[in-house]
């Protein structure tokens, strides 16, 4: 299979689970094609515009998160976070803090780590978003996914 083809099955499987998910109706939110020229210029100064981007997931320009067919950017606290899907194989949690209870981290916790990729953070929207990301990184990432082999 093709670097091409390995790219379309994920932003296809991607773009259906961000669907099911209504992702795309919550708050910054926004497909990569849809989102706003001031959105696209802000995250063009931090990494190179490619034609792998899915979907932003976006706070201010200083926060925001990025999917595409191949990585997950992220950028908060003036640091951009890159990790590679393939490596990500349906291992990571949301971020738990000493001082947030169960519902709080439910409700309010905006980051997801990734305990085999050296606990590296990437944020996200916070409530049913972050869950919604996570049932779509699920898919796309966990070991029993029929995916494309990379080439």
């Amino acid at each position: 299979m093709s670097v091409q083809e390995i790219s379309s099955w994920y932003t296809e499987k991607i773009i259906e689970r961000i669907q099911k998910n209504k992702l795309l109706e919550k708050e910054g939110v926004f497909l990569w094609q849809e989102a706003a020229s001031e959105i696209k210029q802000s995250i063009g100064n931090r990494i190179p515009i490619s034609d792998e981007f899915i979907v932003v997931f976006w706070k201010n320009e200083n926060c925001w998160t990025l999917l595409s067919s191949v990585y997950l950017f992220s950028y908060y606290k003036h640091k951009i976070t890159k990790i590679k899907l393939t490596e990500i194989k349906g291992e990571f949690e949301i971020d738990k803090t000493d001082s947030m209870n169960q519902i709080e981290t439910k409700t309010q916790s905006e980051f997801l780590v990734f305990p085999k990729l050296k606990n590296q953070k990437i944020w996200f929207p916070p409530g049913a978003t972050i869950f919604g990301v996570m049932n779509t990184l699920l898919y796309v990432t966990k070991k029993y996914t029929k995916r494309p082999l990379v080439a």
